[in-house]
């Protein structure tokens, strides 16, 4: 009886140890640490523009034919694998962590029709005659100041969205932060590809599913 219970002991420990998820975060002063995770943790970030429209909660703002988010996702929720965080720049999700499309699920656990951006979507973005496109260097909103692109209706600078220059973070060598102010790396519903932009570029890039991104849902 006793070695049983020693055995049940150490099954639930080990089954405990392996469902624990633990976040890597970027302190202020450039260091990291761990932390496990819980369904409260919670990264703010956004420009929420309530008089424009809201889909279960979330503002958004139509550009290019859709509706897309003010805010990138960044909550951390009960069921989400999130494998880093930022205080400026929010969470970052891969694509696939042990076969779960970790990103895909991300956006729609904003509920109702919001989804990961297609290809053609984010290619809608960058269609001249749809939006335009402006790059800001210490974009400031919410006590928060970043780099990032602003992109408007092409016949409307009130509507817009910010894309914030949240970088990458790179989960399979230096598990560090890289690009950040610089580069945006936003996760597709296509596992091959993700939205990519620099200062003067912008285009679709070949996904690494291990690596973190950021997530901005639309809806149609």
């Amino acid at each position: 009886m006793k070695i049983k219970s020693i055995l049940s002991a150490l099954l639930l420990m080990a089954s405990t140890m392996a469902s624990a998820q633990y976040l890597n975060v970027k302190l202020e002063d450039g260091t990291y640490r761990s932390f496990k995770t819980t369904p409260n943790m919670k990264v703010t970030f956004g420009e929420k523009k309530e008089e424009v429209g809201t889909i279960n909660g979330y503002a958004y703002v139509e550009l290019a034919g859709y509706k897309w988010a003010t805010e990138n996702v960044a909550n951390y929720e009960k069921g989400l694998t999130v494998i880093a965080a930022d205080p400026t720049y929010g969470l970052y999700y891969a694509q696939e962590v042990s076969h779960v499309e970790c990103a895909k699920q991300a956006a729609e656990s904003w509920g109702s029709t919001w989804k990961l951006p297609t290809e053609a979507q984010w290619t809608a973005l960058f269609d001249e005659n749809n939006c335009t496109w402006e790059w800001q260097t210490r974009y400031s909103f919410n006590g928060k100041t970043m780099n990032g692109y602003i992109v408007s209706d092409k016949n409307d600078a009130s509507k817009f969205i910010f894309l914030p220059a949240a970088g990458i973070y790179d989960d399979n060598k230096s598990h560090e932060f890289n690009n950040q102010g610089y580069s945006g790396y936003y996760w597709s519903a296509d596992h091959s590809k993700y939205l990519l932009f620099a200062p003067g570029n912008r285009g679709m890039g070949s996904s690494i599913p291990n690596d973190g991104m950021a997530v901005r849902p639309v809806s149609e």
